[in-house]
């Protein structure tokens, strides 16, 4: 067995998270949805479970990427800003003695690997994005929202709380009227509706249903 098969049995397993939490001193927080948050340079974090986004500081109301169950987020310099989309749990530890730990251990290299192969397919959705117009975009973050949630028109119709044409239009990296004008294409079709709260998919969505 090669050391990247063995690694990805560790991912299957959920090994290394749970190894982190059984084993490592962590400092156990909650947000509530809709607040913000920031990591330090010198803290990792684990979320347990929720969604974040990870903002852009430099950018106003930028969306760099989200969140999930199970992610482990450092940075080497400066501070992440985060805002709770769903209600997260998630543990914070300091980060001289996660790494120091977990090189004792002989699991470091396998957690900057899983990391970093995390940081590929985050930087892969980014670049996909932006190499579409912005109905592909719109399309491409209503499909992620479906699949992430398991969305099904007949047996679990109902979006998350947090799914608003302003999230939406952060997401999609387009303007307010552009998302607005484009989701209430999907209303006209019967395909989803966005007046109710939660929204609800009404129909699947198709690779043609925006133009």
């Amino acid at each position: 067995m090669t050391y990247l098969e063995y690694h990805q049995l560790l991912k299957q397993d959920q090994f290394i998270y749970s190894w982190i939490i059984q084993n490592l001193t962590l400092d156990y927080h909650v947000v509530e949805a809709g607040s913000s948050f920031q990591l330090n340079c010198n803290e990792v974090m684990i979320i347990k479970t929720g969604l974040l986004i990870e903002q852009d500081m430099g950018e106003k109301a930028g969306m760099k990427r989200l969140l999930g169950d199970k992610r482990i987020l450092f940075t080497i310099k400066g501070a992440l800003s985060f805002y709770a989309l769903e209600t997260t749990t998630y543990e914070i530890i300091s980060a001289e003695t996660f790494f120091d730990e977990l090189d004792a251990h002989y699991l470091l290299a396998d957690v900057l690997l899983q990391v970093n192969e995390e940081l590929e397919k985050d930087l892969d959705r980014k670049m996909k994005l932006l190499s579409l117009n912005s109905v592909g975009r719109i399309k491409m973050v209503l499909d992620s929202i479906v699949a992430y949630y398991q969305l099904d028109y007949l047996d679990n119709p109902a979006f998350p709380k947090w799914v608003k044409i302003n999230m939406v239009a952060r997401a999609a990296r387009c303007s307010v009227s552009t998302t607005s004008y484009l989701l209430n294409e999907l209303v006209e079709k019967g395909i989803i509706e966005i007046k109710s709260s939660p929204w609800l998919l009404k129909q699947p969505l198709r690779k043609d249903d925006l133009n």
